[in-house]
C-alpha cells in the first residue's frame, strides 16, 4: 500500500495546511487504495479489502471555511456513515 502524509504527519487525514492538489492510488495486490484531494478542498480516499469491504473518506471545504469529512464503509450490511468530522481550515 501507498501512504501519503500531510503537513501534520497522520497518513489517514486529509492534508489540511496550505492548499494543494493531488492524485495517489496502487492497483497491485488485491486490496486497491487511492486517494486525491483538489485544489477547492474536495477530498476522497478508499480502501477495498480482502473480504470485498470498502472503507474511506470523503469531504469538501464549505462556504464557512470548514472541512467536513465523512467515514463511510461498505460491505454485506450496506453503505453507511460511520462518522462525521468537522476542521476549520
Amino acid at each position: 500500500m501507498v501512504a501519503l502524509t500531510n503537513a501534520q504527519g497522520a497518513p489517514d487525514e486529509p492534508f489540511t495546511g496550505p492548499v494543494g492538489q493531488y492524485h495517489i492510488q496502487t492497483d497491485q495486490g488485491p486490496e486497491r487504495f487511492f486517494r486525491f484531494q483538489t485544489l477547492s478542498g474536495q477530498y476522497r480516499r478508499e480502501q477495498r479489502h480482502l473480504d470485498g469491504s470498502v472503507t474511506g473518506t470523503y469531504g469538501w471545504v464549505d462556504p464557512n471555511g470548514v472541512l467536513r469529512l465523512f467515514d463511510y464503509v461498505s460491505d454485506a450490511g450496506g453503505y453507511r456513515i460511520e462518522q462525521q468530522r468537522l476542521f476549520k481550515v
